[in-house]
């Protein structure tokens, strides 16, 4: 445990105590996570409801059936809790061994997300954003008003949701120690693999309430900004996007004077 480790390390003398501490410390789990600088590390991060988690298991867990994946995560919730974070290691060889640190995004979480890019060094940040669709709305019997009320109701809702995660997303754009980590903007929509019916026009909407044409033209971002819509819940990491992601993303790391992957 860390408590052995440390009395251990205070036991031969007084000498060197702290340094002693602070270097079995260093050696257990989690603060060892935050001293390997072999692994691409990226961050997974987005508003409740976002998709983030799906989208992490999917990269995962190809064969994981999407029907499964709502029951399968309420079962957990429920049995479990939440353990906050999520992390998964990767390896390609378009990039190496990479790692995916998923972060809630509540209120309470929120105001954790620097402590992740503060002290780990990022080298690219996945934003996800739930893109709303009439498809997604369920009306419940129990709402009070019609269906055109609770459909009004629906939209301001998302609308706000899209507000703050636009303000989120530049947010993190301008944080000084994400300066030099791509960023990947994802859309998380309702619209199946195969289905050649997406509504290009709602997902151009939301890219433009999100600031994206801003984004894409600043001269500190638009080489370090990526984006692509898709439904979390059907990716894979064997996905032609994610592939062309993870080059990007090491072009970009690279660029930023992180090795070079072999």
């Amino acid at each position: 445990s860390l408590g052995a480790r440390l009395l251990r390390a205070a036991m031969p003398s007084q000498t060197g105590l702290i340094q002693r501490c602070c270097q079995a410390a260093a050696e257990v789990p989690p603060i060892s996570w935050f001293q390997n600088d072999e692994k691409v590390q990226m961050l997974m991060l987005g508003l409740e409801g976002a998709g983030k988690t799906t989208l992490l298991y999917k990269l995962k867990i190809p064969n994981w059936r999407r029907d499964d994946i709502v029951q399968d995560l309420a079962h957990l919730s429920k049995t479990h809790g939440d353990p906050s974070y999520h992390y998964e290691e990767f390896g390609r060889s378009s990039i190496g061994t990479y790692g995916i640190w998923e972060v809630p995004g509540s209120a309470v979480m929120i105001r954790q997300w620097p402590m992740f890019y503060r002290y780990l060094q990022i080298s690219a940040v996945i934003f996800v954003v739930d893109v709303f669709s009439h498809a997604h709305f369920k009306l419940k019997a129990d709402d009070e008003g019609d269906a055109e009320t609770q459909t009004k109701r629906e939209l301001h809702r998302r609308f706000e949701k899209i507000t703050e995660a636009r303000y989120w997303l530049h947010f993190l754009l301008n944080e000084d120690e994400l300066r030099g980590a791509a960023f990947v903007l994802v859309l998380n929509t309702s619209a199946r693999e195969k289905d050649q019916t997406r509504d290009l026009e709602d997902e151009r909407a939301v890219y433009d309430m999100l600031g994206v044409p801003e984004i894409e033209e600043r001269i500190d971002t638009k080489r370090r900004f990526f984006k692509f819509a898709t439904n979390c819940a059907d990716f894979s990491r064997e996905h032609p996007l994610w592939e062309e992601t993870l080059k990007r993303i090491a072009n970009v790391h690279h660029n930023a004077g992180g090795p070079t992957v072999r």
